[in-house]
């Protein structure tokens, strides 16, 4: 049976954040049951060796959206993207949404209203505006002019939902650790692959996954998925920009999370 949607969540060690993620899954209020019937939840675990599986497998057992289809599947994998790639692999939908544990539906008519905007575009990739959320606030994200993507990642990819055929063509580089995302999407851009904007607050994000903690050497892996995708693009005002970017994103590394969130937050919305 083919789906018209996959939402996959990748879980390792992490029964609270899965939870949380789970539980926004269950708020969702489908208007259409038949919705139900057309989406497949896919909760992909890395192993876990604490209770993260039994949180799994008791919400599959016990959640009220009985027609959607629940798949749990949990085996080792090499890290974060391949997960995702281990996912997607197994997708029967169309398309697929990557909401990993932690990260939540931002209101509980998201799906219905996602649902009803996939079918009204032709396109390889939908993405849609976002919340980033920790334990000091939200930040609302609207997205850049699509064109920046060639400068920096303009939204999260738990806010993208992209076409099963794409990737059958492509999938996440392992070899970049921290942003194999941005490479997706700006490959993606580079090969003129279709992308609609979404003008919706879709997902709420929490910034406190590896590459939001990791500012200084995420900010050096887009330099790298630049370098490699655009070659020698990269001109002098680019590099000056990259070194003052260094500086900045140095001195907010090291300031106290509080801090950082406020500065960031008057400043403007786009830290990766």
């Amino acid at each position: 049976m083919e789906y018209e949607l996959s939402i996959v969540t990748i879980c390792y060690n992490c029964k609270d954040d899965l939870a949380k993620t789970l539980n926004s899954v269950e708020s969702q209020i489908v208007l259409d049951n038949n919705i139900l019937k057309r989406v497949e939840y896919l909760i992909v675990d890395g192993d876990s060796n604490d209770e993260t599986l039994e949180v799994a497998q008791n919400w599959k057992n016990t959640t009220s959206h009985a027609n959607l289809n629940i798949i749990i599947c949990s085996e080792k994998d090499k890290g974060i993207y391949d997960a995702m790639n281990k996912g997607i692999g197994l997708c029967k939908g169309k398309w697929v949404i990557l909401l990993n544990a932690g990260d939540t539906f931002h209101s509980a008519n998201d799906l219905n209203s996602l649902m009803t905007f996939l079918n009204s575009v032709e396109s390889d990739i939908v993405y849609a505006n976002y919340c980033r959320v920790n334990g000091y606030g939200t930040r609302f994200t609207t997205i850049q002019d699509l064109s920046v993507l060639k400068k920096t990642m303009i939204f999260c990819h738990q806010a993208t939902i992209v076409r099963k055929k794409l990737y059958e063509e492509y999938m996440y580089d392992l070899s970049y650790k921290l942003v194999a995302d941005y490479a997706f999407f700006l490959r993606a851009y580079l090969n003129k692959k279709k992308f609609s904007y979404f003008d919706y607050f879709l997902i709420d994000y929490d910034v406190n996954g590896e590459s939001a903690k990791q500012m200084l050497n995420t900010y050096k892996e887009i330099r790298k998925v630049r370098k490699d995708l655009l070659g020698n693009k990269l001109g002098v005002a680019d590099n000056i920009s990259y070194v003052m970017g260094l500086i900045k994103r140095f001195v907010l590394s090291n300031m106290p999370q509080k801090l950082r969130w406020i500065i960031v937050s008057r400043i403007n919305n786009r830290f990766y």
